[in-house]
């Protein structure tokens, strides 16, 4: 119990340092809030036009990573 308590306090102690030097940067959760959409269609069309943009670049992407991994040796193959 007692370290634990040092250790809170030294925490503490740093935060309050960086706040003073301005490079304390606070953390950020994700928030628990109600979605903006208003109608479960809503949603369900934002949802589908998000993964409908990552799949065009995902197809723009795929030939060049594909080139990029051939020119890798396999290690498994090392006497090829």
């Amino acid at each position: 119990m007692q370290s634990a308590k040092k250790i809170l306090a030294a925490q503490e102690f740093l935060r309050e340092q960086q706040k003073k030097e301005g490079i304390y940067q606070a953390q950020t959760g994700v928030s628990n809030t109600i979605s903006a959409f208003k109608t479960l269609n809503e949603e369900q069309h934002g949802r589908e036009e998000a993964v409908d943009a990552q799949l065009h670049v995902f197809q723009a992407m795929l030939p060049i990573w594909l080139k990029q991994l051939s020119t890798l040796t396999d290690p498994h193959q090392a006497k090829k």
